[in-house]
């Protein structure tokens, strides 16, 4: 939680990686630096270096780490955009990062935004296709070690039982 010092560094990187034109630096750092803004409560920073991180994305060759780059400025946008009261749009980006994450076969990012997704329908009130997302990967995280993802996979899918009145399935899960 050293949120003054993190924004340093990462401004600090955002320049060098910028007079080494190392673009994909430069739209990792600045995806960082939207996650540091937002955590901040600086949203217009944040936005600002998530449109930063999309234009630097504009001038990379596609690739896997420019797709898993999109995918993870794309998570943060959710999460802005979740914040923000617009879990409408949060829903959309966190499909187009979910797409990016499967184009390239990264499970974790996957089943990272569907849980994202589902804590988007929930704010929507569409609490029973949000229980169905989170039984899907549930069950995908059940063969899976126990982990931060599978631990909050369960415990959204969890809180949805209960919100619905299924309080035994709820403290089951």
């Amino acid at each position: 939680e050293r949120f003054a010092s993190s924004i340093e560094l990462l401004q600090r990187l955002v320049v060098n990686y910028t007079a080494q034109g190392q673009k994909i630096g430069q739209a990792r750092t600045s995806r960082n630096l939207g996650l540091v803004y937002s955590q901040t409560g600086e949203r217009s920073k944040a936005e600002a270096a998530i449109a930063d991180g999309f234009n630097q994305l504009k001038a990379i060759e596609k690739s896997t780490e420019r797709t898993k780059i999109l995918a993870q400025i794309l998570e943060v946008k959710g999460q802005l955009e979740l914040s923000g009261g617009q879990s409408e749009q949060a829903l959309e980006t966190w499909k187009q990062a979910g797409d990016a994450y499967q184009e390239i076969a990264d499970f974790t990012g996957v089943t990272r935004t569907q849980i994202d997704r589902a804590q988007a329908m929930q704010q929507l009130g569409l609490y029973h296709r949000a229980i169905d997302t989170l039984t899907a990967v549930g069950a995908t995280l059940q063969n899976q070690p126990d982990s931060v993802l599978k631990a909050r996979g369960l415990q959204s899918l969890g809180e949805c039982l209960r919100v619905v009145g299924d309080l035994e399935r709820s403290q089951a899960v």
